[in-house]
């Protein structure tokens, strides 16, 4: 999203990662990257310490964003150290109600978007992935609704030197074969890419 919120003031984002994540973050600055939702980078001196994101949609589809962060976080707990789960807020879960919508916070990794992708490493962590049972507590979306909202249900991976491409859904694709070969890998919509930019996603 290029705009920032109309309805939302960076004042207002600030106090509240501050209040349910890091109160040591010092100010916020909208992020213009991607669609579907909205960005901001959190700061801590002149370093960048958060990714933040507002999602503002329909009760429905913010479950589906919580039931996506919550099936990541539990996947990084069951050893796949690889995911890069969204942090914690302080009453618990990974997102807080906040205008209308929800917000959430990612630990920022510094990269650019330009690298070669790394095919073995990538291999690995697909297989890893695709080997682990999904989180028995995951909510559940019928086969109709999947391909309206499959680009909800996305992880973060860390890359072995935390190079990577912006949080956001449809960045990055991959595709295995039945064999759990990698068989083709993309990356789409990725703009600025000598900027730092927050962590890969690969769709399940």
């Amino acid at each position: 999203m290029r705009e920032p919120p109309p309805h939302v003031d960076d004042a207002d984002v600030l106090t509240e990662v501050r209040r349910a994540w890091d109160d040591a973050v010092e100010r916020v600055v909208y992020h213009p990257v991607g669609f579907g939702a909205h960005h901001w980078v959190a700061f801590v001196g002149a370093r960048a310490r958060l990714f933040v994101t507002y999602d503002d949609s329909d009760p429905g589809e913010l479950a589906d964003v919580a039931a996506a962060y919550a099936g990541a976080t539990a996947l990084r707990d069951s050893g796949l150290e690889f995911v890069l789960a969204p942090l914690p807020a302080a009453a618990g879960g990974a997102t807080v109600a906040f205008a209308g919508g929800a917000l959430s916070c990612t630990p920022w990794r510094d990269g650019t978007s330009d690298e070669p992708l790394d095919l073995p490493w990538t291999t690995e962590v697909l297989r890893r992935l695709h080997g682990t049972a999904p989180p028995a507590d995951i909510r559940k979306i019928s086969t109709s609704e999947k391909s309206k909202w499959s680009s909800a249900f996305t992880l973060s991976v860390l890359s072995p030197n935390e190079h990577s491409t912006p949080w956001l859904r449809r960045d990055a694709t991959a595709t295995t074969s039945s064999a759990g070969k990698l068989r083709s890998a993309r990356m789409l919509s990725i703009s600025c890419p000598t900027l730092p930019v927050a962590p890969t996603t690969a769709t399940l």
